[in-house]
């Protein structure tokens, strides 16, 4: 049986992880198929595991959802419907409801199916702006113009809309990249999402760099870019709310997400989704076709399942929270670690520019500036090497 996930009067985020995709990246290191025709035995499969968790649905007030990937939007046009009319019935408590997409899935009947099936807010994940890039990141996709592309798809679609960029690598051009990231936010767009070039060990861009030697430089070299890149976009109508992610307005910014770094438990349904609930993490079998099988055969598909200490979720829920732009508050911390020792550490950081002295001193919170989260591994390192717990 999956644990209660909440209480009365909370908000409970509930991701669904959609693995199908036309095609795997070289950068890409999730659990996705490319076998779009079995998409429908997994409908079935989170269908039923939607049944399951149901009564603990019906408990919270409201939630979130969102429909990751993979691609959702890439599966045929029948399975799509499908998988959205699941998760209909959560419709009437639902605040906000993502579906992420790669760009040529948007074609005008999809925009159509998630429109009238209630989507409120589309992720695209654009990645890269010129063919070199794609080339080096193994994407096959056409390159499309992000600024036309959302002109498109505000024809038909009326939600919010947010892009997803990868930073370095390839033939990177920070000037370009911050033009274009300028021309979105004159266009209208909601929401930008820069992450840096990593290269995880289960993708086969790894698997390259690390058979002729580069993978430390690529990764230096696109962390530089990054860093440039977000500075330069707080500088302009971008907001930063959270280390990797901007938003044109405080209403614009990812709700569930933001659910999640503030640490409120979370669902996660399908192949190799995660999810917290009251101190118990689990995670489900990453293969779909084992997932598929466990639900069949009435089985929780669960292959990883953790008690969380008291102190490990403390420890986990600075570390999210820290990426924010609202921060910690003192009362917060000082739980686990001597005010003192919180009071010290904040003054060290506050005189190096990382930390906002405005909410230290009038709301006691500990918020990093913009550069205080382009290094908040050090931050964190710091305070939580104070922790004492008895």
């Amino acid at each position: 049986m999956i644990p209660s996930p909440v209480v009365s009067k909370k908000i409970l985020p509930v991701y669904v992880q959609v693995p199908f995709c036309p095609e795997r990246c070289d950068y890409c290191s999730i659990p996705v198929s490319t076998r779009l025709d079995e998409a429908t035995r997994y409908t079935d499969a989170l269908s039923r595991e939607f049944t399951r968790v149901s009564p603990h649905l019906e408990q919270a007030d409201r939630v979130t959802l969102y429909l990751g990937g993979g691609s959702p939007t890439s599966l045929p046009i029948g399975d799509l419907s499908r998988i959205l009319d699941v998760f209909r019935p959560l419709l009437p408590k639902c605040l906000e409801w993502t579906v992420e997409s790669r760009p040529e899935g948007l074609t005008p009947e999809v925009l159509s199916l998630i429109s009238k099936a209630g989507v409120t807010r589309l992720s695209i994940g654009i990645e890269s702006l010129g063919e070199n890039r794609m080339a080096f990141l193994g994407r096959s996709a056409p390159v499309m113009n992000p600024v036309t592309l959302l002109s498109e798809v505000k024809k038909t679609f009326s939600g919010s809309v947010s892009m997803d960029f990868i930073i370095g690598g390839g033939e990177f051009d920070r000037n370009h990249f911050l033009e274009m990231s300028r021309k979105l936010f004159d266009a209208g767009l909601d929401h930008l999402s820069l992450y840096p070039l990593t290269l995880e060990s289960r993708s086969s861009l790894h698997a390259h760099f690390d058979r002729v030697g580069g993978v430390a430089e690529v990764e230096e070299l696109a962390a530089i870019d990054w860093i440039s890149c977000i500075n330069e976009l707080s500088q302009t109508g971008w907001q930063r709310y959270e280390v990797a992610n901007c938003a044109r307005s405080r209403s614009a910014r990812c709700l569930h997400n933001v659910l999640i770094w503030e640490g409120e438990d979370y669902l996660g349904l399908g192949s190799g989704a995660h999810q917290r609930v009251r101190g118990v993490r689990t995670e489900n079998v990453r293969s779909f076709r084992e997932y598929a099988e466990w639900i069949e055969n009435n089985r929780t598909p669960f292959s990883v399942r953790e008690e969380l200490t008291p102190e490990g979720i403390f420890s986990e829920q600075i570390v999210t929270r820290l990426r924010l732009d609202t921060g910690v508050r003192m009362e917060e911390l000082t739980r686990w670690i001597p005010e003192s020792y919180v009071i010290e550490t904040a003054q060290s950081y506050e005189r190096k520019g990382f930390i906002r002295t405005d909410h230290w001193n009038e709301e006691r919170r500990i918020t990093c500036t913009d550069q205080g989260m382009n290094f908040l591994d050090d931050l964190l390192e710091d305070l939580l090497g104070g922790v004492v717990y008895s």
